[in-house]
C-alpha cells in the first residue's frame, strides 16, 4: 500500500482508540458524577444512551435491505 492508505490506517485507529477513552472516561465519573448531580442510574443512562439515538439512522427504504429492516424510534 501507498503512504497515504498507512496514513488513512493510521487515523483510522487514532480515532478508535479516542473513542473507546471517552466511553471509558465516562464509566469511570459515572458514580461521582451522579451524586454530584442528585441523578439515579436510569437517568444517567438516559443521558449515556443519548448519543447513540442521535447517530445517523441507516436507510429507511427497504430496498436497502433483503429483509426489509426498518429501525426503530426517531429514525422511522
Amino acid at each position: 500500500m501507498n503512504r497515504r492508505a498507512w496514513l488513512v490506517v493510521g487515523l483510522l485507529v487514532l480515532f478508535q482508540i479516542v473513542n473507546f477513552a471517552d466511553k471509558a472516561v465516562i464509566g469511570l465519573v459515572s458514580k461521582p458524577a451522579m451524586r454530584d448531580l442528585g441523578l439515579s442510574a436510569s437517568q444517567f443512562g438516559f443521558i449515556g444512551s443519548a448519543s447513540t439515538s442521535c447517530s445517523p439512522c441507516p436507510p429507511s427504504s427497504s430496498a436497502s435491505s433483503p429483509r426489509g429492516y426498518r429501525p426503530s424510534g426517531s429514525c422511522s
